[in-house]
């Protein structure tokens, strides 16, 4: 099946840094800030809400995925 998947916007950020959370034996929470990655550059794509599936979703973020690796925009580790 094909479907369309409109892009409504893409902006450019940089990344402030990441908070983590460190539970501790008393039930509190620390927040620490890690500034590795401090400045490098983000691409954040918002697609209109025409996708009905998270199978639909799913393909899109692979296409994606796939191109901006191919065309060296990003490495594609989007988990890290």
């Amino acid at each position: 099946d094909t479907f369309a998947a409109r892009i409504e916007r893409i902006q450019l950020e940089q990344d402030t840094g990441k908070t983590i959370m460190m539970p501790r034996k008393d039930g509190t929470t620390d927040s620490l800030v890690d500034f590795n990655r401090a400045g490098c550059a983000l691409i954040e794509i918002v697609f209109h809400p025409d996708l009905r599936s998270s199978t639909q979703a799913a393909t899109v973020v692979e296409t994606l995925r796939s191109l901006l690796r191919h065309i060296g925009t990003c490495d594609g580790k989007m988990e890290e």
